[in-house]
């Protein structure tokens, strides 16, 4: 406990404090500037709030000697800390206790100062005196901390001295918060001349319905995981601070609900002050520490919702079939009276899946029901179900060895099955069946299961035997000065039946060529095959002598060269790839860029001349030779031309662009370019808009739809389909004339293939990924590993579905020869660096013009 005591003597002043901070926070004016000494010698009591205790307050008011006998008063402070307690009618004795003693000892008939101008000195042995006598205890129960608000104090009127103990008895009332302190006042002074509060400041609100019996309680064992809302007083409750409280006659209404579609909710409702109240079938009240305990076990088991569903049995025309058997789940099969059938479900069983068969005789049927899914009632259709068997014989008895062939009105399989099923509508529809056996005639006739006996007896006859014809042989000759009977070394008969589908070893300096078929010529024999061979070019004098004069004219051509030059340097290979896609019709920007990068990789040095044998004999200066680098640098020239051209097409540079040369297969673009009135560009420009990741051809059927002059809104859609046709039309003829380029054969196709696959690897590395270009290279390629790294990028579009992620796309593009080093590699990895810090969608991939560009947006 502190006391702090304080007064308007000889000014605003603590007289006594246990702690100086304290009376820092208490000691303050409390004068409201009015005159009034009726009130002289009246006290008051009061009720505030610190951050860690409870205040308690008795003024009496007094004159200020030393101050010109000024109105004022004196204050005693009685200070709890929220952890201690005091009954009501002990914290009143104190403050009574230490008033009367003041004013016994310094106060003569109601003045400060015993009247006196001179300062009289307190003696304060007494307030030690007092606070012995009383010892605060431990709290048990748990308050709301409660500070005190910034509003001007409160009044409240109680009627006698019991009262004002019961006040104190519970200070913490929710209703006082708003003011700095709530003063008590004696009703007697209630519109009393003699009233402190006349000169005492205050807001003159006057706190009516304070309810005492209105006990504050605590919730102790809130789980939020349990899914049960717990809300008092119109505020849902918890355990949090200043939120799990909960009083006495506050209208509770707990909610809880295991799953609404097998459970009615739980929601009882009622005060704790009504021990009657169904809230206490879930809820125990310990009053001895006012904490509020959930029963979580009284939730476990709410009332099971029931639903009954009847099945009614019919067959596939609509007919009530009774007494029929019914069995649901693997419960034992039932027989049903009539042709309903209820079937009750309560609980979780609610949201099962049941699997319902019913049958009788023929008939047979079955239903997978949810039953909270079912509205109204189940018809049950039961199909017919027909086996049907054909007893075959011949003449002799049973024929077991057959196949049969059931086919329907439309010719199509129907089965093979030596006893069909037909079930449904199939038992009223016609068949045609054949009966197949290697010693018998075939058999078809037609077949309705409906109409037509079960078993049906089908007879068969014997195939009829004919004499066959005699085998044909023929000779097979072979001349030993050409060749030998045998082929691979494994010998070879006189003879065949058909022409011959293997060779024949041939003598040296031989060829073998054929097997020629001649007519008879033994009666043995229908013909015979006589095998061709013809001479070797070594078995050839004109090809020997040839063949010298060659290597006589190679070596005499090797002499010379190393006379000319002893280290020869390779020239510098531009890829044909590379050449084509400078001259061809897409210039796509990165890719450029990363040819030009590529490019200059290869970038050689100035070497200096070799001497030759004559130049060595002359006498002549060596020199250097830049034979490659010039080469080089006219190549890298080509590139860089074609950046340049790319750069002006995207900038829209139309005067520069007239002035450029163009390839075959850039031709559309720059006849679209020229058709453009120079008055006309800057229009032009503004409607083509972005044109980055556009082909030349497509830029040029763009320009030219522009410079169209407009017609109708209603010939809008025909000029859109005739403006696709024409761009798939250019597309086309690129491909074909590609296509019809001249090419020697199977040397040139490999060096064309081969250099395809590079153009497809760069495509694949580079800064641009197209859906449509990448399903192209595909299918025009035949590379298995290079398919693969194309189906591997292509799935990048898909990416969420089949638990394929970010991830998984890096991985495999990290673990592919082609995809390695590529840009989407890189992009990919980024992309799993920041996915470790925030989640990334899959939004926009699937519809992805260009890839790669939807890529970088995530980053």
């Amino acid at each position: 406990m502190n006391i702090v005591i304080y007064a308007t003597k000889d000014g605003l002043r603590t007289l006594y404090t246990t702690n100086e901070e304290l009376a820092y926070l208490i000691a303050e004016e409390r004068r409201s500037g009015a005159n009034n000494d009726n009130s002289l010698g009246q006290s008051v009591y009061t009720i505030a709030f610190t951050i860690n205790d409870s205040v308690y307050t008795k003024y009496m008011i007094v004159k200020d000697s030393q101050r010109s006998n000024a109105l004022g008063f004196i204050a005693f402070s009685l200070l709890i800390n929220n952890n201690k307690t005091l009954k009501g009618e002990e914290i009143i004795n104190v403050l009574d206790e230490l008033s009367k003693t003041y004013t016994d000892n310094y106060i003569k008939n109601n003045y400060l100062n015993r009247g006196e101008k001179n300062l009289i000195k307190e003696e304060w042995n007494f307030v030690g005196d007092i606070l012995n006598k009383y010892k605060e205890q431990d709290k048990t129960q748990k308050n709301e901390e409660l500070h005190s608000g910034t509003k001007d104090a409160a009044i409240l009127y109680y009627k006698n001295e019991g009262d004002l103990r019961e006040y104190f008895d519970k200070p913490f009332q929710e209703e006082y918060s708003a003011y700095k302190q709530v003063f008590l006042v004696s009703e007697d002074l209630k519109e009393n001349p003699k009233n402190p509060l006349t000169v005492l400041s205050n807001s003159g609100i006057e706190l009516k319905d304070i309810d005492l019996k209105n006990e504050y309680y605590y919730i102790k064992n809130y789980d939020p995981s349990k899914g049960i809302l717990i809300s008092a007083n119109g505020k849902e409750r918890s355990d949090r601070k200043n939120n799990n409280c909960i009083r006495s006659k506050w209208q509770v209404e707990i909610s809880y609900s295991k799953d609404e579609r097998c459970f009615w909710p739980i929601q009882p409702k009622g005060t704790l002050s009504n021990p009657d109240s169904e809230i206490y079938k879930y809820l125990e009240l310990n009053k001895n520490n006012n904490q509020i305990n959930i029963k979580y076990d009284a939730f476990n088991n709410p009332e099971p919702k029931i639903k009954t569903i009847t099945i009614e049995i019919k067959d596939r025309k609509g007919n009530f079939i009774d007494d029929a058997e019914i069995q649901i789940g693997t419960k034992p099969w039932e027989k049903i009276s009539g042709h309903r059938y209820e079937c009750t479900f309560s609980g979780e069983d609610l949201i099962k899946t049941f699997h319902i068969s019913i049958k009788k005789g023929d008939y047979s049927g079955k239903i997978d029901l949810i039953p909270v899914n079912q509205t109204g009632n189940v018809d049950l259709i039961l199909q017919e179900h027909i086996n049907v068997s054909f007893i075959v014989i011949d003449d002799i008895g049973i024929v077991n060895d057959y196949n049969i062939q059931i086919r329907n009105q439309q010719g199509d399989l129907f089965s093979t099955s030596k006893e069909p099923k037909f079930i449904g509508e199939d038992i009223d529809k016609s068949y045609d069946i054949t009966i197949l056996s290697n010693k018998y005639e075939r058999k078809s006739f037609p077949y309705c299961p409906a109409k037509d006996e079960n078993s049906k007896l089908v007879n068969l006859k014997f195939k009829q035997l004919t004499e066959n014809s005699k085998e044909e042989k023929y000779e097979l000759v072979i001349d030993d000065k050409f060749g030998k009977r045998s082929f691979k070394n494994k010998s070879i008969g006189k003879y065949v039946m058909i022409k011959p589908n293997f060779g024949c070893d041939a003598n040296f300096g031989y060829e073998f060529i054929e097997w020629k078929y001649q007519e008879q010529s033994s009666k043995d024999y229908d013909g015979y095959y006589e095998a061709i061979f013809e001479k070797s070019w070594y078995n050839n004098k004109w090809s020997w002598i040839g063949s010298i004069a060659l290597l006589v004219i190679v070596a005499f051509t090797l002499i010379f060269n190393l006379s000319v030059s002893d280290n020869p340097q390779s020239p510098n290979v531009f890829p044909e790839y590379i050449q084509n896609y400078v001259q061809g019709d897409s210039l796509i920007l990165d890719t450029l860029k990363n040819y030009k990068q590529e490019f200059e990789k290869q970038k050689p040095d100035v070497q200096e001349k070799s001497q030759s044998i004559y130049d060595w004999f002359m006498g002549l200066e060596k020199q250097n030779d830049s034979t490659e680098y010039n080469g080089w640098k006219d190549n890298m020239k080509s590139i860089e031309d074609a950046i340049n051209k790319r750069n002006l097409i995207n900038d829209k540079k139309f005067k520069e662009l007239i002035k450029l040369d163009y390839s075959s297969e850039q031709h559309n673009i720059e006849t679209a370019i020229k058709n453009i009135d120079s008055s006309k560009y800057k229009e032009i420009s503004n409607k083509l808009g972005n044109v980055n990741n556009k082909t030349l051809s497509e830029i040029a059927v763009a320009i030219n739809e522009i410079l169209k002059p407009k017609e109708s809104s209603n010939d809008s859609e025909s000029q859109v389909k005739q403006q696709e046709k024409k761009t798939e039309q250019i597309k086309e003829t690129q491909i074909i004339n590609r296509e019809e380029q001249p090419q020697t054969p199977q040397k040139q196709t490999t060096k064309i293939s081969s250099v395809k696959n590079e153009e497809i690897i760069q495509y694949l590395k580079g800064g641009e990924l197209k859906k449509n270009k990448l399903e192209d290279y595909k299918k025009n390629s035949t590379d298995s590993k290079l398919r693969r790294s194309i189906d591997i990028v292509l799935k990048i579009w898909e990416l969420g579905k089949n638990n394929t992620t970010y991830h998984s796309a890096q991985q495999s593009c990290n673990n592919d020869q082609n995809l390695k080093d590529s840009e989407l590699n890189k992009i990919l990895k980024n992309i799993n660096e920041k996915e470790k810090r925030e989640a990334l969608d899959y939004a926009g991939l699937k519809n992805a013009d260009d890839i790669l560009k939807n890529l970088k947006r995530k980053l």
